[in-house]
């Protein structure tokens, strides 16, 4: 599929490729991944608005949104639930147009 059908396997489809390859052990370690990385962003940001520091509260919050929902996004095209977007998969997508 990567090499036939997938029009762009590097960039827009990595999670398509990276399920072709290792399976659903290899998308739910990504998936996990990806959540526990918003998680910690989010529960950073907490700690930082508890301390009163709201900027860095914003900071944080605000990368944990911006990575979830991209992520988000390009996972919903790979699995074909949402029509192709163009975004790509955020730090692991060929390419520093990512982030």
């Amino acid at each position: 599929e990567k090499l036939f059908y997938l029009p762009a396997a590097h960039t827009d489809f990595l999670l398509a490729v990276v399920a072709e390859d290792l399976g659903l052990v290899g998308v739910l370690v990504v998936v996990l991944l990806f959540a526990w990385l918003v998680l910690r962003a989010f529960a950073i940001g907490r700690q930082a608005a508890t301390l009163e520091r709201p900027f860095p509260a914003l900071v944080a919050q605000g990368i944990a949104l911006w990575l979830g929902v991209q992520a988000f996004i390009n996972m919903g095209v790979n699995m074909g639930v949402l029509p192709t977007k163009g975004l790509t998969l955020p730090l692991m997508s060929f390419g520093g147009s990512g982030i």
